[in-house]
């Protein structure tokens, strides 16, 4: 007689039994986690955008078709810091725009939620960015300056390279009668001539930057004085 082999057979009952039960455990757990209903999150933010400046950032983000949106929040620093930002949300596409100040320079990371009139939070964004400030403004470099002449009439100033990131320089003297003039020269520009001489013969000019392209905030050097070389007798 053949005989038959019981064991593999109660093998398998008992793992299909096992696995049973622990779908079962993990179907308690999901009902106990959705009881009152299905969960319906609020639409989160979306698309967003840093905008750094000095002591302060700009953050910008999208809110898609969701009318039940009545406020967003930004936390940083660990949660210790946020900022409540009412909203109304709509059925289009919604843009948030919030400026968060009174920073210390230095990188942050940032986490926004949105919220329905309910106080449910939408699934977490996250972003980062910089924050400038007085350290920033201090590595930064003048343009250098080749020779500053005063000939035929007119002002004369040769520049060296531009530095990387500049905008332009920026000079400011008193003309012959007295008054404050202000003349912007552009990056790359490499001579910079104007009709008159300046109040003896100095004037002040100092140097533009943008951190990134994005930058919210313009920074300046300190004003340096420039001194003319005399025309020619």
């Amino acid at each position: 007689m053949k005989k038959f082999d019981y064991s593999k057979p109660l093998l398998i009952i008992a793992l299909v039994c096992v696995a049973f039960a622990g779908c079962s455990k993990m179907d308690d757990s999901y009902r106990g986690f959705v009881k009152d209903g299905e969960i319906t999150y609020p639409g989160k933010a979306d698309s967003v955008k840093v905008f750094p400046g000095k002591n302060r950032i700009k953050l910008s983000w999208l809110l898609f078709s969701d009318p039940s949106i009545r406020k967003c929040i930004v936390f940083w620093n660990n949660r210790q810091d946020s900022l409540e930002i009412p909203v109304q949300g709509s059925s289009g596409t919604d843009t948030v725009n919030v400026i968060v100040d009174k920073l210390e320079e230095g990188s942050y990371s940032f986490e926004i939620y949105s919220y329905d009139g309910k106080g449910r939070a939408s699934v977490k964004t996250e972003t980062e960015g910089r924050v400038y400030g007085e350290a920033y403004i201090a590595s930064l470099p003048d343009r250098l300056v080749k020779s500053a002449l005063l000939e035929n009439g007119a002002s004369r100033v040769e520049w060296g390279d531009s530095v990387e990131t500049s905008l332009g320089t920026e000079l400011r003297y008193h003309d012959d009668a007295g008054v404050l003039q202000t003349l912007f020269v552009p990056y790359g520009e490499a001579v910079t001539t104007w009709v008159g001489y300046p109040q003896g013969d100095t004037l002040q000019y100092r140097t533009l930057f943008l951190p990134v392209p994005a930058a919210l905030d313009t920074f300046y050097t300190p004003y340096r004085s420039l001194t003319f070389q005399p025309p020619a007798p």
